[in-house]
């Protein structure tokens, strides 16, 4: 039996540790864009790493890293669904981006004695982002915009389906999703 924060409740107000539980439905009215910058949008992911702010140097981009408290990218433990998500790039962290923003059903954030609990990954703690897995029929999401100076275009759209097979003994859930930005000449910017 495996007992994790995120398994025992559903309200981080009953938990013994501090957990706050961010539906994505709230997340997506705080940022309608990228997903990493919505949870950025939190004082506690406030260091965290997106599309916009992580350098080619650095991880590769277009790649997202969470970063509790501003402690390190490294010392933040990311679980999918209770279990360690795989790392990917040159540096060994997940990269978040990879989860397709219509499946998370909502994100668990532990701060406090998380450590003690899942070990040395996670000294800032844990963000454990857990997944519709049981979702029926058809949804999908399109977004486009242009910044007032003509650059930094972006376009997201993503379509996601699922079915039960076999009298509910199969449920099959599938997402795709497409996310571009383009560059933005801040020596196009007025003051630069």
């Amino acid at each position: 039996m495996v007992v994790t924060g995120s398994r025992l409740i559903t309200n981080g107000a009953d938990a013994p540790t501090p957990v706050t539980v961010v539906p994505t439905a709230d997340l997506k009215n705080i940022s309608p864009g990228d997903f990493t910058a919505a949870l950025e949008q939190l004082p506690v992911l406030a260091n965290s790493q997106n599309v916009a702010t992580t350098t080619i140097s650095f991880s590769g981009s277009g790649q997202g890293f969470l970063n509790l408290r501003g402690v390190g990218v490294s010392r933040t433990l990311t679980l999918l669904d209770g279990q360690r998500m795989v790392p990917s790039g040159v540096l060994g962290l997940p990269d978040i981006n990879l989860i397709p923003d219509a499946m998370i059903s909502r994100t668990d954030i532990v701060t406090g004695g998380a450590s003690a609990a899942y070990g040395s990954d996670a000294v800032a703690g844990v963000v454990n982002f857990i997944l519709d897995n049981k979702f029926t029929g058809l949804k999908g999401y399109a977004q486009a915009g242009i910044s007032d100076y003509g650059d930094g275009a972006n376009q997201q759209v993503s379509v996601t389906g699922g079915s039960s097979f076999f009298d509910d003994r199969l449920h099959v859930v599938a997402s795709v999703e497409y996310k571009h930005q383009d560059t933005i000449y801040e020596p196009d910017r007025p003051g630069s």
